[in-house]
């Protein structure tokens, strides 16, 4: 992803300082860069809310907290591990840009084995987790006695009741 930005910028500098002179591309660079990054920070940080959500979505009730609290500790420890990677250049100059590329490919294609959750109601219970995994299918929460009766019986094995 970074190439297709580079790429670019490289061949208009190259070319640019031949003509219009170093200053000037100079300030170009600097002002558009600028500009760039005024802009990003009024866009929305779309792929850092779809984590949140997805994750919410994927995991049932009972587990839901702990599963967004536990994605988010792990998230920010590889935002503060990134920084380090650059480190990584004194084995190999391409060796960062594997590493964050092979991680990214890795979980773009992991993220293929998790379910489709789009207009399907939320799991409450490890049983509908497991239902849907086996069959492909949310249950249908038309029903809610079938729901109500399996939080019956696992607040009663959970001990809430005593």
């Amino acid at each position: 992803m970074t190439g297709a930005v580079e790429i670019p910028a490289y061949i208009f500098v190259c070319f640019g300082m031949d003509r219009v002179g170093r200053r000037s591309i100079l300030v170009f660079s600097l002002l558009s860069s600028a500009v760039t990054n005024g802009v990003i920070m009024v866009i929305p940080k779309v792929s850092y809310f779809m984590f949140y959500l997805g994750n919410a979505e994927l995991y049932p009730t009972i587990v839901r907290s702990l599963a967004v609290g536990s994605g988010s500790t792990v998230g920010r420890v590889g935002s503060i591990a990134a920084p380090f990677c650059i480190y990584l250049s004194s084995i190999w100059i391409f060796m960062p840009q594997l590493l964050v590329g092979t991680l990214a490919f890795v979980s773009g294609v992991l993220t293929f084995m998790l379910p489709e959750t789009l207009g399907k109601p939320l799991t409450t219970t490890w049983e509908e987790t497991e239902k849907e995994s086996s069959s492909g299918k949310l249950l249908s929460t038309a029903d809610n006695t079938v729901l109500e009766n399996i939080a019956v019986v696992n607040s009663e094995d959970s001990g809430l009741n005593k």
